[in-house]
């Protein structure tokens, strides 16, 4: 079985390599660079829209997994906020695009986010308890009253995104940091037996290689 798994992540790898040479046409074709700037420390322009083959390669994967009979495991090991994340992290990333084509206002934008993190909290994917196991002995956690869950998950939210977002100065290093990001949450994801979270981050870790 996870040998399947593992077969199963290396064709997403694989699609993506094959993905990316027509997005960068396009994006030639398009004239849509990523200029050098006091930011962008690159020498020269990119194309900009190389998470478009990202996001395409992740939901082929995601669709082509409900055409075996393995997927059996991977649902009963996930639970209902699986969609939910599907539907935020997919407007996070129109979010994105559209920004990268148009530009958004700087709050025009983050007010956009703090909805879409708003509409996730509601859905259930929350912080809803903090604690500080090298401080408080026992494990002991703090259970937040909604309010604070509230605040505090659409400031992590927004504020990963906006982080990611941040970091993409140099070709590659958004990428890059996703990358590992995501392997050592698949790692973590294993230990804890959260199987469905695992091969989900194997696979955003794999399209970030490619």
């Amino acid at each position: 079985m996870l040998s399947f798994w593992l077969l199963f992540c290396f064709f997403s790898l694989f699609s993506i390599i094959i993905i990316v040479p027509p997005i960068i046409s396009l994006a030639i074709r398009k004239n849509l660079f990523d200029i050098p700037n006091k930011i962008k420390i690159h020498k020269k322009p990119i194309p900009r829209i190389g998470g478009v083959s990202i996001f395409i390669s992740f939901l082929f994967a995601q669709i082509l997994l409900f055409f075996f009979p393995q997927k059996d495991l991977f649902l009963s090991t996930t639970n209902s906020n699986l969609l939910n994340i599907y539907i935020s992290s997919a407007l996070f990333f129109f979010l994105g695009l559209y920004d990268d084509l148009y530009k958004i206002n700087a709050l025009k934008r983050l007010f956009l986010q703090f909805l879409i993190s708003s509409f996730t909290w509601s859905q259930g994917i929350a912080i809803t308890s903090l604690n500080f196991p090298l401080l408080i002995p026992n494990n002991y956690s703090f259970v937040l009253p909604n309010f604070l869950s509230f605040i505090i998950t659409i400031i992590f939210i927004t504020g990963i995104v906006n982080a990611i977002n941040w970091s993409d100065g140099l070709d590659g290093l958004a990428s890059g940091i996703l990358f590992f990001s995501s392997i050592a949450l698949t790692f973590i994801s294993f230990k804890n037996g959260q199987i469905a979270i695992a091969i989900l981050l194997l696979l955003m870790a794999l399209n970030c290689l490619g």
